[in-house]
């Protein structure tokens, strides 16, 4: 059973999954998994249900290795992205504003906005 928020995101992803699989093999690959969040329409709509493009990253990876595909392939399917998306949403549950505090933190300490933090910085 899963929450209201995480049946939004379910439902989002469906959507953005169907968009994105360019060549319909049921399948996305790396290049259309990236067109997803680069969609403006779909990472607002993730972030706003609490789930940003970075978590997304995590999910596509995750689910491909827990899929035993090689890395050179990394594509995945819709299930396997459900399955994978649910498991973090129920690891992450209440955690939240851990989370959120340590994303700001990185925000404000990530001068330069290059998505890593030097010892500069």
């Amino acid at each position: 059973q899963v929450d209201a928020t995480t049946m939004k995101l379910l439902t989002l992803m469906g959507e953005a999954f169907i968009a994105a699989d360019q060549d319909q093999s049921g399948l996305l690959n790396q290049s259309e998994f990236n067109a997803i969040i680069a969609h403006s329409k779909y990472e607002k709509g993730f972030r706003e249900l609490g789930f940003p493009v970075e978590d997304w990253k995590v999910a596509f990876h995750s689910a491909a290795e827990k899929a035993f595909r090689s890395a050179a392939s990394y594509e995945i399917g819709l299930y396997e992205l459900y399955e994978t998306l649910i498991r973090m949403r129920r690891q992450m549950s209440g955690m939240d504003k851990s989370i959120n505090f340590l994303r700001r933190c990185f925000a404000e300490a990530d001068v330069d906005q290059s998505g890593t933090v030097t010892r500069a910085e």
